[in-house]
């Protein structure tokens, strides 16, 4: 391919990378999902298959992107998205729990194939065209994107709740089966690992991917993506924030409603990405994203009653900055050939919290202890920042 054509071809792929994004954001069911998981599941159990669940997808995070460095991103997300699609179709044709489980494993595991992939693909197609220093734009844009198709899908899906129980589950298929059609029109950037596999080079890759991110640099972040981006995750995937909700007498219409609600001012506040970048030291950011996150989980502690939909709001702003974020971060200091595992290993070590709190979680929101859960959490965030406050870092790898 000579170099007009790949040039062609990396701008394509922007355009389809910000298409897929777009359709992996068909959250249909975000607002609903544990009224109908309650059908089958208690908050227990939910705790314990979710922790099971997320202990696996957690382990193979980084072998799927050691695997995608290897074979090529474009065949790993492939298969991603058809894993990704039979999982909510499972769930919402299901007729008994153990369905229902098995088709969240399938989307899990398939999400987990995806995660570094995908951010990868983007970044080395940009890199391609010697343009990597757009990335903070493009990460930020399809950010936005994301959110404005978070908020619409949400609205939809609430309202078709209540007209059958299954059909959000059944949008969410269908939107990753459209995100599948376009996987197949990514171009494949070069990378100097790509060739034919062997398990030496596998583990191999593994492990220097992970020591990118265990670097001079990256690791004094550890606290952020372990316990702030943790939270987040722990936050927006387990049972919490729809419990949150119901303790506070939202149902599912409402929830829906609210969380679309809140993507409208987290699409805006994540333009500002290469602005803060321009401007604010990585570290700074990091501790005030920390800090602000504290106070939110702090805020879930107090009996605020329906005043809670304003954390609530807020949190998806904080959480599109933290995650946008660190993710340019990682991006601007990890070379191409590792790349897709860097990211892997972030998205892995951020499930930690996720991990160890699934079932204990599930355990505490079913006695009714959430507002001191979330009060533990907002200590932990805490001490987190301080410990990034009074670091020493090191000047960025590409600097």
């Amino acid at each position: 391919m000579n170099t007009k054509q790949e040039r062609l071809s990396s701008i394509s792929n922007i355009k389809n990378a910000l298409i897929i994004n777009a359709f992996k954001n068909g959250w249909f069911m975000s607002g609903s999902w544990l009224f109908f998981w309650l059908r089958f599941l208690s908050y227990s159990e939910i705790g314990l298959a979710d922790g099971i669940t997320v202990l696996i997808a957690f382990l193979l995070e980084i072998p799927f992107g050691a695997l995608a460095d290897l074979i090529g991103r474009k065949k790993l997300l492939t298969l991603a998205y058809i894993s990704m699609t039979i999982g909510p179709f499972m769930m919402g044709f299901t007729t008994s729990k153990e369905l229902l489980l098995l088709g969240n494993f399938f989307f899990l595991v398939g999400y987990s194939a995806q995660s570094g992939a995908f951010d990868a693909i983007a970044y080395d197609s940009l890199k391609e065209k010697k343009r990597e220093g757009e990335y903070s734009r493009y990460y930020a844009t399809a950010t936005t994107i994301g959110w404005i198709v978070n908020a619409l899908s949400l609205i939809i899906g609430g309202i078709t709740f209540g007209i059958n129980e299954r059909i959000p589950f059944i949008l969410w298929g269908l939107s990753y089966a459209f995100g599948l059609i376009f996987t197949s029109r990514l171009h494949e950037p070069p990378t100097e690992n790509k060739g034919k596999f062997s398990m030496m080079k596998y583990v191999k890759q593994n492990i220097d991917g992970l020591k990118e991110l265990f670097s001079k640099y990256l690791r004094k972040f550890l606290p952020f993506t372990i316990v702030v981006l943790g939270f987040l995750y722990f936050y927006d995937w387990s049972s919490l924030r729809p419990a949150i909700g119901k303790e506070n007498n939202l149902d599912s219409l409402a929830q829906s409603l609210l969380y679309a609600f809140s993507s409208i001012p987290a699409a805006l506040v994540v333009q500002s990405i290469p602005y803060f970048k321009k401007r604010i030291s990585d570290k700074a950011g990091s501790v005030i994203l920390c800090f602000m996150l504290a106070f939110m989980y702090g805020l879930f502690a107090l009996p605020l009653g329906h005043w809670n939909a304003i954390p609530m709001v807020l949190i998806n702003s904080i959480s599109a900055l933290s995650f946008a974020w660190m993710n340019v971060i990682i991006n601007d200091n990890v070379d191409t050939e590792h790349r897709a595992t860097a990211v892997s290993s972030m998205y892995m070590l951020l499930k930690v919290p996720y991990v160890l709190l699934a079932v204990i979680g599930g355990s505490i929101i079913q006695e009714g202890n959430i507002k001191g859960l979330n009060l533990v959490i907002a200590l932990v965030i805490i001490v987190a920042a301080l410990i990034l406050l009074f670091q020493k870092t090191d000047k960025p790898k590409y600097s």
